[in-house]
């Protein structure tokens, strides 16, 4: 999944990617280091889920992020909010 979501990040020249991480953790330790304006995370990640990630953050400095999954009753699972962050569904 992540290759196809790069794919489509690199189609716009004014996108930097400044990482990628293999789970939850390393996504959140990521995230700390580079502060990144936005974040793609998959719902389901080795070492915890997209939101336990986002809940490693601290609120002031976590990015606007578009979760990404190919799974449809996860993808539901997210209305409402992930943690402290609202959450809509697309």
């Amino acid at each position: 999944m992540r290759r196809g979501v790069r794919r489509l990040r690199e189609r716009d020249g004014g996108v930097e990617i400044v990482g990628e991480a293999a789970g939850g953790g390393e996504a959140a330790e990521l995230i700390r280091r580079e502060k990144p304006d936005l974040a793609f995370f998959d719902v389901q990640m080795p070492g915890g889920d997209g939101c336990g990630a986002l809940g490693k953050l601290e609120p002031a400095r976590t990015p606007a992020v578009v979760f990404v999954t190919a799974d449809d009753e996860l993808g539901a699972g997210l209305r409402g909010e992930c943690g402290r962050l609202p959450v809509e569904t697309v």
